[in-house]
């Protein structure tokens, strides 16, 4: 998948400082999907971080009082507190620890909070790489979109359909609520998005797709994508960045943009030892190609 337009999206947020939850979905006025979806991979899972004067950035529960959430999360924003199926807790600011593969460090970072997580389960982790064609639920609280569509010519000015060229959402500057959507996976790599090197999968806003077509946005880093294999649903990424065309509009999704997630299957062995759950089956990584590795994508943060 080319890599468009290197933009940071965190430098956005801080010119923008708008707080807005929810990943961008193609079908109706884009503000459907805020409850948990009838087969639910683990809505309650995903929460935000809670802390004075930052926007909603997504962290997702693992278990055993562990969160995970892109390390540039960590970075930029030293989160303090979360917020997860409507319960605050405390980070516990000792606890921060940063993957890696092979030596690698990723754009991943764990914690735990200071008191014990309740009435959430325990996410099964993904084995195994995330395949291309693979059907994937992103749920994250990112930017909403506006209503309408909207068409660009070549130019990005605004104009019709008879004469568009591009086609897709502005953000809306109204705050939203966490928001789930679906796409169907369409690359694999190693990405270096400025914060690590990390194997991530991707995923593409198709046009005339279904009416759930998902794509990320400001404050969908660290949000959690789950895969179904047979009847169990998985956590198999976390959400790390987007690409655009060059020229887009700043907050803009446009059909034809990207979103990259980290495929956790690489770090499963430190996830489940920091959460010293017994490791039952070896990670397949064979064939880990390069997605790409440019070090100005846009990351979402706060």
């Amino acid at each position: 998948m080319k890599i468009k337009n290197p933009w940071m999206l965190w430098l956005f947020g801080l010119l923008a400082g708008l707080p807005a939850p929810a990943v961008i979905i193609a079908g109706g006025t884009g503000q459907g999907n805020t409850n948990a979806p009838a087969d639910d991979p683990g809505w309650a899972n995903v929460g935000r971080i809670l802390m004075a004067g930052r926007g909603p950035t997504s962290v997702t529960y693992l278990g055993n009082d562990w969160f995970i959430t892109a390390n540039h999360v960590w970075q930029l924003d030293n989160p303090t507190g979360v917020l997860v199926n409507a319960s605050s807790y405390t980070v516990d600011t000792s606890s921060w620890h940063r993957l890696s593969y092979a030596g690698t460090d990723a754009d991943l970072a764990m914690f735990r909070v200071t008191t014990p997580v309740a009435a959430l389960p325990t996410l099964t982790l993904s084995p195994n790489l995330v395949t291309n064609g693979a059907s994937v639920t992103m749920i994250g609280d990112g930017y909403d979109r506006a209503g309408s569509l909207t068409y660009w010519n070549s130019s990005w000015q605004v104009t019709n359909s008879t004469v568009g060229v591009y086609s897709g959402f502005y953000w809306s500057a109204s705050a939203g609520t966490k928001r789930w959507g679906q796409n169907v996976t369409d690359a694999a790599g190693w990405l270096n998005d400025g914060y690590g090197i990390t194997y991530c999968f991707g995923t593409t806003f198709d046009a005339g797709g279904d009416t759930n077509e998902a794509q990320g946005a400001i404050y969908d880093s660290g949000g959690g994508v789950f895969f179904k294999d047979g009847a169990t649903w998985e956590l198999s990424g976390i959400m790390l960045t987007i690409d655009e065309a060059p020229g887009q509009p700043l907050a803009s999704a446009v059909y034809g943009n990207a979103t990259y997630m980290a495929d956790l299957a690489p770090y499963r062995d430190q996830i489940t030892a920091l959460m010293a759950i017994p490791e039952p089956a070896g990670v397949f990584l064979a064939g880990l190609g390069v997605l790409c590795v440019y070090s100005r994508l846009r990351r979402w943060r706060t």
